[in-house]
């Protein structure tokens, strides 16, 4: 592959991502923006609100020497007591870190619902004994 298709690749996902973002957070163009290809540090920059709402440090790859790691991750088949939730793939190397390797969107989605249910929480609409649905908590 050339190197301007595997840079051209990598800036797709970034903006992908400072999309996704934007969509679920509301975030502006001055909250979230990918960088130059490249450029030392990470490929998002966000903004101190876009930081105190997603802390995450955002690094994007897009390569086919991952192919390994997706067929694991697309290999987690669901038996008939999980059908509908997420997958998870933890990963470990030797002398490294547990890793977590997840559905983006699904990952987008479950922190943009758990910062919207903490802002009732916050509020204080909830009950102190019940959960965002209702539900008794034991």
């Amino acid at each position: 592959m050339k190197i301007q298709s595997a840079k051209a690749k990598g800036r797709n996902l970034q903006k992908w991502v400072v999309k996704e973002l934007k969509e679920t957070f509301d975030f502006t163009d001055n909250d979230v923006r990918s960088t130059p290809i490249s450029t030392p540090g990470p490929d998002v920059l966000m903004s101190d609100h876009a930081q105190e709402t997603f802390p995450f440090n955002i690094e994007c790859k897009a390569q086919e020497r991952f192919k390994q790691i997706y067929d694991i991750f697309n290999n987690i088949k669901p038996v008939p007591e999980t059908e509908g939730m997420g997958r998870l793939l933890f990963l470990k190397m030797n002398n490294q870190e547990p890793l977590v390797v997840m559905d983006a969107h699904l990952m987008i989605k479950l922190f943009g619902t758990a910062l919207y249910l903490y802002g009732k929480y916050k509020r204080g609409e909830f009950n102190d004994d019940k959960n965002a649905d209702g539900h008794t908590i034991h």
